[in-house]
């Protein structure tokens, strides 16, 4: 075997997987959107893109998610009296613990 060519392999740097990275993106509607805060079955919630008010998103893609989840939001709000109780109000829903969220949404999601 060539040593020079042998050399390259052994120091050549290993090629990234990225089949293995968890893939966070900025899109509302993408299932890996990163401003996730809860999911449970079909309905989520997350924060917008613009960090000024938390969406009540249910997914409506088939059985057999054929082009992955379609989440659509069906609520906004910015108190968290007004998320929980749409998040109550909706069916298969568990009963969430939305004290770790400020009472008022405001800009960059603090404390009004």
């Amino acid at each position: 075997m060539n040593i020079q060519k042998e050399f390259r392999e052994q120091c050549a740097p290993a090629k990234p997987n990225f089949q293995d990275c968890e893939k966070v993106d900025h899109r509302e509607t993408n299932d890996n959107y990163r401003g996730e805060l809860f999911r449970y079955g079909r309905f989520r919630i997350i924060t917008c893109k613009d960090s000024i008010q938390w969406i009540l998103q249910r997914d409506f893609s088939g059985p057999e998610r054929l082009r992955g989840s379609q989440w659509r939001a069906i609520a906004y709000c910015t108190t968290r009296k007004a998320l929980a109780r749409l998040w109550d109000n909706q069916p298969q829903s568990v009963a969430a613990d939305f004290s770790a969220l400020p009472e008022n949404f405001s800009v960059g999601g603090e404390a009004a």
